[in-house]
């Protein structure tokens, strides 16, 4: 007949096999077991593998399983709570499967194409239990015991798992969503799972979950971070880069932004981009490190006379800080060992006026490196470029010092 879908004997004794099931878990004589063994057939065959109710049936196994362990606490009894997330993150897994299932469109009698009204009953039931599993974080005391074992994928995906709820299709009510806070630790356990799916080397995971964090309000920069290092890990060094440029634009007062994109710079020998990424950094938010930064660059160009001017006015924001007056130094030392290499290809006469020209870079660097060491006598950079000068300008006694 026209209309009409024929169900076959074995289809028919799958359905007969689900509704069997949801009576072996209910009530003290549960058989979680042979209920999960019974299920496996119609998750098969292809008359009930496709009916978002055969779906929804196997995650009640794991549902009811949880609850049943759940409620040994009322009767004085240990709970295990590995048994909970376990049998919790099962039913999970079938529900996404339920709630695909449960979308599936199909024409009414006026010929509108709408939901079948069993699906949505079931759509209802997952999103409140999904809402238990949120509130009850039985996923979560789960993922604590893979992550003592330090099993980062496992405790990775639990927590992504958890975190995952308020953003399930069949949890955009807006009702529901109300239920469902995502204050900071919420925040902290989306954070969290990014970190794991990194530490367990899973980077386009860690990726999807650091694209989500760096345009938000919770450790964004640090999301940031993780971004431009996942990238690194995949030698994709064009998506890094753009990560970076990305945050140093979303946090403009991040130095370690600005400091990391300014090193890839130098590192291709990219000076003028360099250069004019720190000029920017300076105008929006003037800093000793920046200006640090670009009078060294500066001189790695043999640009003395400008970086000069350039340390003098870092100098000039912070009066103390050791690190400029090192660099500052290293200018002139720098300048130095450029007249000497030319001086190779002098005569005698102009050799020695280039040489007194050497040994007045020297004499200009000596009372900055001093100056840094005063300020911070641990710096070993100036110590081991004030040994070279003493010795080079025949200052024994304070060479034998040192």
């Amino acid at each position: 007949m026209a209309g009409v879908v024929l169900i076959s004997a074995a289809g028919m004794g799958q359905i007969k096999d689900v509704k069997k099931v949801q009576g072996m878990i209910g009530g003290e004589g549960a058989n979680f077991a042979a209920a999960r063994e019974l299920i496996q057939g119609a998750l098969t065959n292809d008359e009930t593998k496709d009916l978002a109710n055969t779906w929804y049936v196997a995650g009640l196994i794991g549902y009811n399983e949880a609850n049943a362990e759940l409620n040994k606490v009322y009767m004085g009894q240990a709970v295990d709570y590995n048994v909970v997330g376990a049998a919790q993150q099962e039913s999970y897994k079938y529900w996404l499967k339920a709630d695909e299932l449960a979308q599936v469109l199909v024409m009414d009698k006026k010929g509108n194409m709408v939901m079948d009204k069993k699906n949505v009953s079931i759509r209802k039931s997952i999103a409140d239990k999904m809402l238990e599993y949120y509130q009850n974080q039985g996923l979560l005391g789960y993922a604590g015991s893979f992550y003592e074992k330090q099993d980062y994928a496992s405790t990775y995906e639990l927590y992504k798992l958890y975190s995952d709820i308020p953003n399930l299709p069949m949890m955009q009510d807006e009702k529901m969503q109300n239920k469902m806070v995502r204050d900071t630790v919420y925040q902290d356990i989306r954070f969290s799972a990014g970190q794991l799916a990194y530490s367990a080397e899973k980077y386009n995971d860690a990726i999807v979950l650091f694209q989500e964090l760096v345009h938000g309000d919770y450790k964004a920069a640090s999301a940031g971070e993780y971004l431009y290092s996942c990238y690194l890990n995949l030698k994709d060094s064009a998506k890094a880069y753009a990560v970076m440029d990305e945050c140093i634009e979303l946090f403009p007062q991040e130095e370690r932004f600005i400091q990391t994109r300014i090193n890839a710079y130098v590192g291709a020998n990219d000076y003028d981009n360099a250069i004019a990424l720190l000029d920017k950094a300076i105008a929006q938010n003037p800093q000793a490190q920046y200006y640090n930064s670009k009078g060294s660059i500066l001189s790695m160009q043999y640009k003395f006379d400008e970086a000069i001017e350039v340390f003098k006015q870092g100098l000039a924001i912070d009066p103390n800080n050791a690190d400029l007056y090192t660099n500052y130094g290293y200018v002139f030392v720098e300048k130095a060992k450029k007249l000497n290499d030319e001086a190779g290809y002098l005569d005698d006469a102009a050799y020695q006026a280039v040489k007194n020209q050497i040994e007045a870079a020297y004499q200009e660097a000596l009372p900055l490196f001093e100056k840094a060491r005063s300020i911070d006598p641990d710096n070993y950079d100036c110590e081991r470029a004030l040994k070279s000068i003493y010795y080079r300008l025949g200052m024994m006694d304070k060479y034998e010092a040192l």
